[in-house]
């Protein structure tokens, strides 16, 4: 993002597109494409999927990078429901069709708690 945008969170990004930034709208897509090229890559490493997992700051948050990652992946057993995705949660959700061959799910993550989790384990390591 950086490289072509100059910003490195998404919620610039986003501001820029919808500014009209042309080089933003190009990285944005271009985020959503190696997404899923990504999925595809594994799906075939895998032999399948069971579920795919959106998770932390963009997963959780960006409904359209979730819809442009699935859209025309029905081949592989997603199926987004559009609604499901478009709404807001704290928590632990299914955003697939029913039916959905794959699970399309969003989880919630607490990284500050696994930052410390670490820092704990770390620590103790040292002071055996």
């Amino acid at each position: 993002m950086l490289g072509l945008t100059g910003y490195s969170d998404m919620r610039d990004v986003l501001k820029a597109i919808s500014e009209g930034d042309k080089k933003a709208k190009l990285a944005y897509d271009m985020y959503a494409y190696r997404i899923k090229k990504y999925i595809g890559s594994y799906a075939a490493v895998l032999n399948g999927l069971d579920a795919i997992v959106f998770t932390a700051g963009i997963g959780e948050n960006d409904n359209l990078i979730r819809e442009k990652a699935c859209t025309n992946m029905e081949f592989l057993g997603l199926e987004l429901d559009t609604r499901k995705n478009n709404e807001r949660s704290k928590g632990l959700r299914e955003i697939n069709k029913e039916g959905s061959a794959v699970k399309i799910l969003v989880i919630p993550t607490n990284e500050e708690l696994e930052i410390v989790r670490q820092c704990f384990e770390l620590l103790a390591e040292v002071n055996v």
